[in-house]
């Protein structure tokens, strides 16, 4: 059905915007005229955010809201409709509530569709993929089964669990990070600094410069005599991350999955992924294949995505879950057969809850042990580098000294 915009008087005698589906114009018309207000304007087609509102995406991918928001939209929105507070009333406080202007306006939309006698589920759909359509399938679910209030606290729970996974990782790689700032710091002062100040030195002495300060006078070099050079370089090679990222993501995903200690992490938070969307389907009530292709859509890897795929076609032919999973390489084997025995004793939803948990867990001490790895082996890497540096500087300085004595 085709969608109007329009700008219309309210009986206090403000101006109000919003989107309703009519047949035709006559009939959005009749609609407005049914809602009691006097219509300014009507255009075909939903509105648009203005041009200086809008995000641009330099990669050409497919943007939604900003994680955290739509983490604080559910939370908040579970919360209001626990309390019974009716399903408009709820969405326009959450608008409200938004301090992002983006997912502002489009809980407005949403409020004035849902207020127009839309479903929340066809509302949040026609924003344009602004919301993730594995959530929008699951509200759709909690409308059709009337616990949407359940539904939404289970989804609000996801993404929270889901955000401080992800704040683990922010968080344990700070050391790491600070490492290596100052690793670079320390190597600008060397080569910027310490090697024009002895280099003359070594050359009035007649003296042979140490290789560790030649490399330092090249490195120099290139970036003080070629600077445009390297920076139309640095651009380039940004340029190519952020438009073959996925390209690149694709590419190294398999390597990495056979790599000592990255591989088992791969394959632990490919699975946790999996496990917690088929989870939150099948307890919201959604059926089997569903809840896999909706696992398939939501995946963040080609690679995921391709193994939800198979285990589609599969169930779908009549196989068990558990029978794909258990031959994939990127799944964890104890979830298969944790899978296998849950399909066995019909109590599938309730094991997808506990492989998660236990999933959640096992990530988090593997994250920790890796950081514990990962910290002392750069402090050495690092430290041991520029001692090499300093070493043979000092050494070579020595040097200068017996022969001027």
């Amino acid at each position: 059905m085709p969608r109007f915009s329009y700008e219309a008087f309210d009986a206090s005698g403000e101006i109000s915007k919003g989107d309703l589906d009519a047949a035709s114009e006559a009939a959005a018309l009749a609609t407005l005229s049914a809602m009691g207000v006097t219509p300014i304007s009507l255009t075909n087609g939903a509105e648009q955010d203005p041009w200086w509102a809008r995000e641009i995406s330099l990669a050409g991918a497919s943007h939604t809201h900003k994680t955290k928001e739509i983490e604080r939209f559910f939370t908040t929105f579970a919360a209001l409709m626990s309390a019974r507070l009716p399903l408009v009333d709820s969405l326009r406080f959450c608008a409200r509530q938004s301090n992002d202007q983006r997912m502002r306006r489009s809980l407005g939309r949403v409020a004035r569709s849902v207020e127009n006698g839309a479903t929340l589920e066809t509302a949040l759909h026609e924003e344009d993929g602004l919301f993730p359509s594995r959530l929008v399938t699951l509200v759709g679910i909690g409308e059709a089964s009337n616990t949407l209030d359940g539904t939404a606290q289970r989804i609000a729970d996801l993404l929270e669990a889901e955000a401080a996974f992800y704040r683990n990782i922010s968080g344990a790689m700070i050391y790491p990070i600070i490492l290596l700032i100052t690793a670079v710091v320390v190597m600008a002062v060397l080569v910027f600094y310490l090697v024009p100040t002895l280099a003359p030195v070594f050359s009035s002495a007649g003296a042979t410069l140490p290789i560790s300060l030649k490399l330092m006078l090249v490195m120099r070099s290139l970036v003080l005599d070629h600077w445009p050079l390297m920076f139309a370089m640095s651009g380039l090679l940004a340029i190519g991350l952020v438009f073959g990222r996925k390209a690149l993501s694709a590419i190294l995903a398999p390597a990495m999955r056979h790599v000592p200690i990255i591989g088992p992490i791969v394959i632990q938070h490919a699975t946790l992924e999996i496990c917690r969307n088929l989870h939150l389907m099948l307890s919201s009530g959604a059926t089997l294949t569903t809840a896999i292709a909706t696992a398939r859509d939501a995946a963040r890897s080609p690679r995921t995505a391709d193994m939800m795929n198979r285990a589609l076609n599969d169930v779908q032919s009549g196989a068990h879950l558990s029978e794909h999973l258990s031959e994939a390489k990127g799944f964890d084997p104890i979830a298969a057969a944790m899978i296998r025995a849950g399909e066995k004793s019909d109590q599938l939803t309730e094991v997808l809850g506990r492989i998660s948990a236990d999933l959640t867990q096992r990530s988090a001490r593997t994250l920790q042990q890796l950081v514990q790895l990962i910290t002392p082996v750069m402090t050495l890497f690092i430290g041991g580098g520029i001692g090499i540096v300093v070493l043979s500087t000092i050494s070579a300085i020595m040097d200068l000294n017996d022969l001027a004595f």
